[in-house]
């Protein structure tokens, strides 16, 4: 984290999250920083701790909630809060100097006070030419990119690989992580992001490289690892094993939830480690004459099997994979089929049957030998239709 950043957010509110703040509290607490701004009237920190305080004022008002559930008294004082900030950051702009969370609190602003999308973008780039490393523009800036406030599916992604290249090596991948675990809330949303774990991953590690251990970027690996994409409890597995009891209240909310996220990985992780080993087979036992010859005849032997299952009618999936392991007789050890529907189930249910019966493949040249094969409908079906 910036030091920096960790210090304003200090003085944001007369209690730090999770404490809830009274209105006399907010009132002295504001007092307080009104009257550091007029003792030191040169001072550009005390003037951006006034605004954040006053932009957590605001929201304190308006609450987190959607905006159909926000009172007119409640909107009333959020503008009016809101507006008060940014004229406190203006007053910090015509000081000369310059402070790198006065961008992050006017981005706040902004967005508050419902800004164009052009105006924003145009403050977010002045922000980030002046400072392209600190992160908390890009947080910021990727939740007006959300889908739940009208960002197109995938924008998110978008912005912070563009970023993040922009930065360019471990800075990047050091960014892409610090906003992308920010953004995700472990809630149906998350889908839309179209985050990377891969860049994500990238990103914990360069973290962890240049800083050391964190108990809280491994929480935040653990949960993006969960939640992102269709997750990676491969990932989160090996997350999970290093926290421990160590679990982070903000990144998790509740200790179920946490918990119930590593009894998932823990459970599945296995099932993935077999699947990846069966793939990283598969790629090695076609190269040579005699792989490439043997996978042309269990491909052929495959297909047939497939157009016998077709025949018993239902749904074709567009496209589905199949990892198949063959023991040295020819019997099948272990399939992996990643559809459910009428013809992949029965196509796995023949294929299993040959694992204590009679050899479906002739004997392969390495044992185990593992295919992968991708089955189209558009292939299947026609050569069913002419039967």
């Amino acid at each position: 984290m910036w030091k920096l950043h960790v210090m304003y957010g200090g003085l944001a509110s007369p209690n730090l999250f999770p404490v809830h703040s009274t209105e006399g509290e907010w009132r002295n607490h504001l007092g307080s920083l009104r009257q550091w701004v007029a003792n030191r009237p040169k001072s550009v920190t005390a003037r951006v701790a006034l605004a954040s305080a006053l932009m957590g004022y605001a929201w304190t008002a308006r609450g987190h909630g959607f905006s159909d559930t926000v009172s007119e008294s409640g909107w009333d004082l959020f503008v009016q809060r809101a507006g008060e900030a940014k004229r406190v950051l203006d007053g910090a702009s015509r000081l000369g100097k310059k402070c790198p969370e006065s961008y992050a609190v006017m981005l706040t602003a902004a967005v508050a006070q419902q800004w164009s999308n052009s105006q924003i973008r145009a403050l977010f780039d002045e922000a980030i030419t002046a400072e392209p490393e600190y992160y908390y523009y890009y947080r910021l800036y990727a939740q007006t990119l959300l889908p739940k406030w009208g960002g197109a599916e995938g924008a998110v992604d978008r912005f912070l690989q563009q970023s993040a290249d922009s930065l360019g090596s471990e800075k990047g991948d050091i960014l892409y992580f610090q906003v992308a675990t920010n953004l995700i809330c472990g809630c149906n949303d998350d889908q839309g992001l179209k985050l990377s774990l891969p860049r994500i991953e990238r990103g914990f590690n360069a973290v962890e490289k240049q800083f050391g251990a964190s108990m809280l970027n491994l929480n935040l690996l653990a949960s993006a690892a969960t939640h992102a994409g269709e997750g990676d409890p491969v990932l989160a597995d090996k997350a999970f094993r290093r926290i421990g009891d160590q679990w982070d209240r903000e990144t998790w909310k509740k200790q179920e939830y946490f918990d119930s996220a590593r009894e998932w990985a823990a459970n599945y992780s296995k099932t993935i480690l077999k699947q990846r080993s069966m793939e990283a087979d598969a790629d090695s036992s076609t190269k040579g004459v005699d792989g490439a010859r043997y996978q042309s005849t269990v491909e052929e032997k495959l297909h047939g099997i497939a157009q016998q299952c077709a025949k018993g009618g239902g749904a074709f999936p567009q496209q589905f994979e199949t990892l198949v392991r063959i023991g040295a007789k020819g019997n099948v050890e272990e399939v992996k089929i990643y559809a459910n529907a009428p013809l992949p189930i029965c196509l796995y249910q023949t294929l299993m049957s040959s694992r204590d019966g009679d050899a479906l493949f002739g004997p392969p040249p390495q044992a185990p030998y593992s295919i992968k094969l991708d089955l189209d409908a558009a292939t299947l079906a026609p050569a069913v239709s002419k039967q």
